[in-house]
C-alpha cells in the first residue's frame, strides 16, 4: 500500500510538472510569436526607410547632374561672351580705322577740289 501511494504521488508530481512545462512552453511560443511579429514590423519600417533614402539619393544625384550641366553650360556661355567681346573690340578698331581713312579721303578730296577751283 505504501508503494502504491508513493507511485500515485509520483504520478501526480509528474502530471503537475508536465502541466507546468506545457504552460511554460505555451508562454514561450506566444513570446516568440510576438517577437517575430515585432521583427517583421521593424523589417517593414526598415524597408520603407531604405526606399525613402534611395529616392532621396536618386533626387540628389539628379540635382547634382543638373548642377554639373548648368556649370558646363555657364562655362560655354562665358567662353562665347569672351569671343563676342573680342570680336566687338576688333570691329571697333576696324570702324576707327575706316573712320580715319574716311577723314583722310575727305581731306584729299577737299584738296583736289580746291586745286580745281
Amino acid at each position: 500500500a505504501d508503494m502504491k501511494s508513493q507511485i500515485k504521488l509520483l504520478g501526480r508530481k509528474l502530471e503537475t510538472s508536465e502541466k507546468c512545462f506545457s504552460d511554460e512552453r505555451q508562454l514561450y511560443e506566444k513570446t516568440i510569436s510576438k517577437m517575430k511579429e515585432k521583427i517583421n514590423t521593424l523589417n517593414g519600417e526598415i524597408n520603407t526607410l531604405n526606399n525613402e533614402l534611395e529616392d532621396r539619393f536618386q533626387k540628389l544625384n539628379e540635382r547634382h547632374q543638373q548642377i554639373t550641366n548648368l556649370t558646363s553650360r555657364e562655362a560655354e556661355l562665358e567662353s562665347k561672351e569672351s569671343t563676342l567681346l573680342t570680336e566687338i573690340e576688333d570691329l571697333k578698331l576696324d570702324l576707327k580705322k575706316a573712320s580715319e581713312q574716311q577723314e583722310k579721303t575727305k581731306l584729299l578730296l577737299n584738296r583736289e577740289m580746291e586745286k580745281h577751283w
